[in-house]
Order: structure tokens, then C-alpha cells, then sequence
């Protein structure tokens, strides 16, 4: 079975999964100018893909979508099950964009036909920590770096972004709490 797990940000983080192995992390992000016009699409509206591969470290950049359905479109009819971080922004202006993440990740799913889960960040920071016994800080970046060390930890000195860490562990823990059934 093919999933991903899911840190929603404006730098989106993304773990792809074959059964329990972290295959690829990604980071779904605002395209370049140069690069959006290079795949033609709206600049203002265009994201861009860097993929990682776990086994050889390199980094893939996939350009040219055109928009968040298109980009979402293409992440989601590659897998089986989706897992999203679900957590409350410190504004009303990053609350709407996170829902407005999580919607067009949910509406392509349903679309498709592919499970949707969700797992709160409090819940799979609590889980991951009693399982390593590890707690995540309560500050932004430093609990961001905790996920970066943590993976670096796990995956054989393998460096991702913050986003990338926490979608990783988002993953474990929905392996731990069992709404990813192998």
C-alpha cells in the first residue's frame, strides 16, 4: 500500500510511504518565478515539488502546477491513504489558509476515492515521544528541530526540512495509533 503523511504549511511537508518504509520525503512549495513561467502557469498561483529519496538522498524538483488542485491531484492519485496533520494556526489569516489546504487535500481525495485521515499534533507528538521517549518542546522552531534531529536519528543521518520531519512522525504515529492499517 502507497500513502502520504502530511505536514500542511505554506512549505508543505510530505513523507510518501510504501506499507511502512518512508520511500520519499517532499516539500510541496511556492514555485519561482523562473520556474513557473519555464512550465507556463500563473506565477502567483503555481507550486513546485522537491522530491528526496530516503535510499539515495537526491533531490528530485518536480515544477509546473499551475495550482493547489492540480498540484494535490497529482500527489493523491498516486496512493491509497492520505494522513493529514490537523492543528489550529496562532491567526484567523493561518487558520483559513490551513483549512483551505486541508480542503483541497480532502476534496481530492473524496474525488479519487482514497482514504482520508487526520491525526492532531498534540496526539502525535504525545504518542512519538512515549514510544521514544523523547518530548517535543512547546516552541515552534524548537520543536521543528526536534523532528529534523529525530529523522536524522531514525533514517541513517538523512536531512530533511522541519515540515518534512514532522510529516514523517505524523506518518509513525498513525502507523502507532493504528488508522494506517498495513
Amino acid at each position: 500500500m502507497r500513502w502520504i503523511s502530511i505536514d500542511p504549511a505554506d512549505k508543505t511537508g510530505l513523507v510518501i510511504w510504501d506499507k511502512a518504509v518512508a520511500v520519499a520525503f517532499a516539500t510541496l512549495r511556492p514555485a519561482g518565478k523562473r520556474e513557473a513561467l519555464a512550465a507556463k502557469v500563473d506565477p502567483a498561483r503555481a507550486l513546485a515539488l522537491d522530491v528526496c529519496f530516503a535510499q539515495s538522498a537526491h533531490i528530485l524538483p518536480v515544477a509546473g502546477f499551475g495550482s493547489p488542485m492540480q498540484a494535490w491531484g497529482y500527489l493523491v492519485g498516486r496512493v491509497d491513504l492520505v494522513v493529514v496533520e490537523e492543528s489550529f494556526g496562532d491567526s484567523p489569516k493561518t487558520i483559513a489558509q490551513m483549512g483551505e489546504r486541508r480542503g483541497y487535500i480532502e476534496s481530492m481525495c473524496d474525488e479519487r476515492g482514497v482514504q482520508f485521515r487526520t491525526v492532531n499534533t498534540s496526539e502525535w507528538r504525545k504518542v512519538c515521544g512515549d514510544r521514544l521517549d523523547k518530548s517535543w518542546p512547546a516552541a515552534s522552531k524548537a520543536a521543528k528541530q526536534r523532528s529534523i534531529d529525530l529523522v536524522a536519528e531514525h533514517c541513517d543521518g538523512l536531512v530533511v526540512t522541519g515540515d518534512e520531519g514532522d510529516a514523517y512522525w505524523v506518518g509513525r504515529a498513525a502507523m502507532w495509533l493504528g488508522l494506517v492499517k498495513l
